[in-house]
């Protein structure tokens, strides 16, 4: 009877064992499931930030570009009244 119930017990200790194993893999499992899915949502924000970045520049670059040109066209028209201003001290 002793040498029975040995191995009874020894396998009961076994299969709870392997029921302990089965259980932390299927919660770490579970877990880096949801790390996956938490990582995958941030990549698809990250992903939309560049986006709106890469917006942003685009209105920046021609918002520069426009405010380059009204200098450009400035400096210009300043030029172009300073000569109208000499020739009229001129003619004084």
């Amino acid at each position: 009877m002793r040498g029975k119930g040995a191995i009874s017990m020894e396998f009961i200790n076994k299969t709870n064992w392997r029921l302990q194993v089965i259980s932390k893999k299927k919660n770490d499992l579970q877990t880096k499931n949801e790390t996956t899915k938490t990582l995958n949502q941030e990549i698809v924000n990250i992903i939309n930030d560049l986006a709106d970045l890469e917006n942003k520049s685009m209105q920046l670059k021609q918002k520069l570009q426009a405010t380059k040109q009204d200098l450009y066209y400035l400096e210009r028209q300043i030029n172009l009244d300073k000569k109208d201003l000499k020739s009229l001290e001129n003619e004084v």
